[in-house]
């Protein structure tokens, strides 16, 4: 079923990334438009999909995960990245996306998941 879905995981306390506030924009050019805010789950992802398979529109995409409130939620305040945007491109709306993210105070990793 096509739609798009994210997963947190911190691998600096080796658990789900639960509590991240993540904000998703559309970008058009140099404008950027949010669409909506969530927030993920104690298993790390969101409780409904960020795009459901309805609501799939092709475009330019950001998500922006809000990392230095989330370690600083759990007692870790010294953080390099603030925040992380995800930028990627949705051609098919008839193919399910996953955005994972792997994260840590000093360092993250995010690739395209199935």
């Amino acid at each position: 079923m096509a739609g798009l879905t994210v997963h947190v995981l911190d691998i600096m306390n080796g658990i789900p990334g639960g509590g991240m506030r993540i904000d998703f924009l559309r970008l058009d050019g140099t404008d950027k438009f949010h669409l909506k805010t969530l927030f993920t789950n104690a298993e790390g992802r969101t409780d409904e999909p960020v795009l459901t398979s309805s609501d799939m529109m092709s475009g330019t995409f950001e998500l922006m995960f809000h990392v230095k409130d989330y370690f600083r939620r759990g007692g870790t305040d010294a953080t390099f990245f603030e925040l992380v945007p995800v930028r990627f491109k949705i051609v098919s709306t008839h193919v399910h996306h996953h955005v994972p993210l792997v994260v840590a105070p000093w360092g993250y990793q995010s690739y395209m998941g199935t």
